[in-house]
């Protein structure tokens, strides 16, 4: 029996241990353009206990497009209030069931995008595979692929989750 009540002990102590770690469950890239020649892209990442992790790159005209994997020149980390999360949360869930879909524009007009346009990148934790996935990506005539939930219903959510995570991460 004293076997038995340790083993529990030690497995008890070991799932904690991993229970500390935070994991990212929406991540949303975007960019705000000052003038034409300068803007800064948000990185925003919502973990699963209200935390956000901003990270930020100023960049200029010679600057894009951008090479996603510079180092960010600003980080902050701060915690929203439950209601914010919980509203978020719920909007994220939501989406993590939704279906996504590809479409595919065989003609794209002739136009090079800002960094305003062209950085709009949201990834949700999915219920299936437990990853980060694109759930909804820019939209415009120039791309190719537009990535986006199959439903407007399912629309709606990401457009939230966009607007939420863009107002908190410019305060």
């Amino acid at each position: 029996m004293k076997k038995f009540i340790m083993l529990i002990a030690l497995l008890a102590l070991g799932t904690s241990a991993f229970a500390g770690e935070n994991q990212v469950i929406a991540r949303y890239r975007f960019a705000s353009d000052h003038s034409f020649d300068s803007f800064t892209v948000y990185n925003a990442a919502l973990l699963d206990d209200g935390t956000v992790v901003l990270k930020s790159f100023q960049g200029g005209r010679n600057t894009f497009p951008i090479d996603m994997n510079v180092e960010a020149t600003n980080t902050r980390t701060f915690k929203i209030s439950d209601l914010n999360f919980q509203q978020l949360k719920y909007e994220v869930l939501a989406l993590g069931r939704a279906e996504i879909k590809t479409t595919r524009q065989n003609v794209v007009c002739m136009m090079m995008p800002g960094p305003g346009q062209s950085n709009d990148h949201l990834s949700v934790r999915r219920e299936r595979s437990g990853e980060l996935e694109l759930v909804d990506g820019p939209h415009g005539c120039w791309l190719h692929e537009h990535t986006h939930p199959a439903n407007e219903y399912d629309r709606t959510h990401a457009t939230i989750i966009k607007r939420l995570l863009k107002f908190i991460a410019q305060q």
